[in-house]
């Protein structure tokens, strides 16, 4: 279970920012314009990611974020392998001013290469 104690990011995590793949699509449906945010380490990214997304890893995600997304109402869906860096990247988003985050939730490994 994810620790909800370990930094004031977490302590304020809303699960409702979790989403399924079924609830992806939906919102791609929606607006095919979502930015999908892999916040896994670059070599991670190298051995598989999902068609489309970008690369930042969650570790300089408040130095790179607003240069690579402006858009603050950007539509944002972080993932990683297990969510636990996702969900940390939604709550600092959020702090910075993003308004439409979610984490990617996908009950085991990240599927790799997927449309």
């Amino acid at each position: 279970m994810w620790c909800r104690k370990c930094c004031c990011h977490c302590r304020n995590y809303n699960e409702s920012n979790d989403i399924n793949l079924s609830k992806l699509e939906e919102l791609r449906t929606q607006n095919p314009n979502i930015i999908l945010l892999d916040v896994r380490s670059p070599q991670e990214y190298a051995e598989g990611h999902m068609q489309g997304s970008i690369c930042i890893p969650s570790y300089e995600i408040m130095h790179r974020v607003e240069k690579i997304i402006p858009d603050k109402n950007a539509t944002i869906v972080a993932y990683c392998e297990y969510g636990g860096r996702s969900r940390k990247t939604v709550n600092i988003l959020k702090t910075m001013g993003y308004k439409n985050v979610y984490n990617l939730v996908f009950g085991g490994n990240t599927p790799k290469n997927i449309n």
